[in-house]
């Protein structure tokens, strides 16, 4: 695979990928690189099952399973320093996205 500037890994692999703001126009997610908290905007098509935090490792450290398909707040101040994978979970499919903690 090839590794671009921002750390995407691109292979070269007949398959379509689109952008997370492609897929999810209307969602976003703030602020990251963070210190503390991650806020979450707007709608993800589907019925919310969970949100989970992977470290670089891929070890999971954080999972919440959601029942009102609303994302609320999530303090991960207490995170070491480093890159995390945000995954949100729905009935459909799963969204993945990076986050970088950042030291106070």
């Amino acid at each position: 695979g090839i590794v671009d500037d921002n750390g995407d890994i691109f292979f070269d692999v007949p398959v379509l990928v689109t952008s997370l703001q492609e897929e999810l126009p209307d969602f976003g997610y703030y602020p990251n690189p963070t210190q503390g908290v991650i806020n979450f905007s707007g709608e993800i098509p589907g019925r919310i099952r969970a949100i989970n935090i992977y470290n670089i490792k891929g070890e999971k450290v954080f999972e919440k399973a959601i029942e009102d398909n609303r994302l609320s707040p999530i303090d991960i101040s207490s995170y070491q320093s480093g890159l995390y994978l945000l995954s949100i979970v729905t009935e459909e499919r799963k969204y993945t996205m990076k986050v970088l903690v950042r030291p106070f």
